[in-house]
């Protein structure tokens, strides 16, 4: 083959005009100059300044978004932030002097090593400036290759073959600096790690000494048989079982509850709006003795008696013969004075009504309703359905609940906790191989709280884990 036409023949010699980008770029005629570095830089300034001032001015409105660990009552007292102060700079002098500890206090110790790992970053990216910059640039702005504006400082204006020595020196005390830093922050993560198991904070909880296995065999799903493997600093040991019937159950009284809220909520908003018409037409009555608008009944025409006196037969206790003089009377009405917030800014003589008082507003076709799919579709009353349905759901609830506890329901699944008499016992646990074969007892995890687990994925076994594995490594 003949390369003689080929302009990169040669390139890498002495003296080759025709092998290095800044070559390529001089053939060009481009250059790195002030004026293109300004274009670049100017929309990412612009855009920065834009995602600043909205945060500035959100960070006080939108609490939830920009301080969520001071508002939430999720979270535990000890796990809540101060919060900073409202304004639109005091705020700056109180952050930066918060200190480490109070992260580690107030959080994970995996949060605060990730904060601690920027930190390091920024400190390996300044020394690195600090060391390469005063020493670099003024070489390669006195290189001698003649080139002009910010490729003056480039390693493209070195002529002298014997000034990169500079740059292996350089490089030797930069990378130096990294394996000092990784080594310093390695022997301080693993006295962080021990001094923050051994606290009382952490020790103190269950969560320290309790082991979750996952994927055990079904050989192993058996307390006496784990007792036999991990020995006598077992203390209690818990198999978990399939509670698929009972989540379908709680969901269902859930849906339910949540359905009767509602129809509730609209009734009481209906027989308001109706009860609201009613003082309109006759606003002389009192609210309560008002006949539904609908009634045929006009308003005027009302009889102004207790309605829970009227659906009561006469009797000679309630009979309204007059009472003979020196008889004490009815208890008199409160005087005005009395405090208006005691009756909740209702009338003080409301009457006794047996059964829904919307009743007295809305009729029984107008109620809220629904079709259940178990009803064949007929249309049923959505809160007296709702109300049979709770009572039904909670005794169901509350028995196979009980045969879960004594382990008469639900097949055993793939995950085990194991609680141990000591921490040293449980790490002990969770750094040995308990299984011969791959993928059995794996993964562990110690340390983790009830709130952190999904508890859903407690139920795969160990080929559905390696399944989704490689999905999620083929997605990406």
């Amino acid at each position: 083959m003949d390369f003689g036409d080929d302009s990169r023949t040669g390139s890498a010699r002495d003296d080759g005009d025709g092998g290095t980008l800044s070559k390529q770029l001089g053939n060009k005629g481009d250059s790195a100059s002030l004026a293109s570095l300004t274009s670049t830089l100017l929309p990412v300034l612009i855009y920065s300044a834009v995602c600043l001032i909205i945060f500035w001015f959100f960070r006080r409105r939108v609490q939830r978004v920009y301080s969520p660990r001071s508002i939430l009552h999720s979270l535990f007292a000890e796990e809540r932030s101060t919060p900073l102060p409202q304004g639109w700079f005091n705020w700056l002098k109180p952050f930066w002097k918060q200190g480490d500890d109070f992260v580690l206090n107030h959080s994970s110790l995996d949060a605060f090593l990730f904060l601690r790992y920027l930190k390091v970053l920024s400190l390996i990216c300044f020394v690195g400036c600090c060391i390469v910059w005063p020493v670099l640039m003024p070489l390669h702005a006195t290189g001698g290759n003649g080139l002009t504006e910010l490729e003056r400082v480039t390693i493209g204006n070195v002529s002298d073959p014997n000034t990169f020595f500079a740059h292996v020196a350089v490089a030797w005390v930069f990378f130096g600096f990294i394996l000092f830093t990784i080594y310093r922050e390695s022997i301080y993560y693993i006295n962080l790690r021990n001094a923050y198991l051994l606290s009382p904070y952490y020790a103190n909880r269950l969560s320290s000494r309790t082991v979750l296995f996952q994927c055990v065999p079904p050989a192993y799903r058996d307390a006496a048989r784990l007792r036999k493997v991990f020995g006598d600093s077992v203390k209690h040991v818990w198999i978990l079982r399939d509670t698929i019937d009972l989540e379908h159950l709680v969901d269902e009284r859930t849906k339910t509850a949540t359905r009767l809220e509602r129809a509730e909520i609209q009734l009481i908003k209906m027989a308001d709006r109706a009860r609201r018409r009613g003082e309109r037409a006759a606003p002389a009555l009192p609210g309560y003795l008002l006949p539904p608008t609908d009634s045929p009944h006009h308003p005027a025409a009302a009889i102004p008696v207790s309605l829970s006196d009227a659906s009561r037969p006469s009797s000679p206790s309630t009979s309204t013969t007059p009472l003979p003089a020196g008889t004490p009377s009815a208890p008199p009405s409160p005087k005005p004075s009395e405090d208006p917030e005691k009756h909740a800014g209702f009338p003080q003589t409301l009457p006794d009504v047996n059964g829904s008082v919307a009743g007295q507003w809305i009729p029984a076709d107008k109620r809220p309703r629904h079709r259940p799919l178990g009803n064949f579709l007929r249309s049923v009353d959505t809160i007296k359905w709702t109300r049979r349905r709770l009572k039904a759901l909670n005794p169901a609830i509350a028995k196979l609940r009980r045969k879960l506890h004594r382990g008469t329901e639900g097949r055993p699944l793939e995950s085990v906790f194991i609680e141990f008499a000591t921490q040293s016992d449980a790490q002990r646990a969770y750094q040995t191989l308990a299984h011969d074969k791959p993928m059995f007892m794996s993964p562990r995890f110690i340390g983790i709280r009830p709130d952190e687990i999904v508890w859903d994925s407690l139920r795969m076994n160990w080929f559905a884990r390696m399944a989704r594995r490689f999905a999620c490594w083929r997605r990406l």
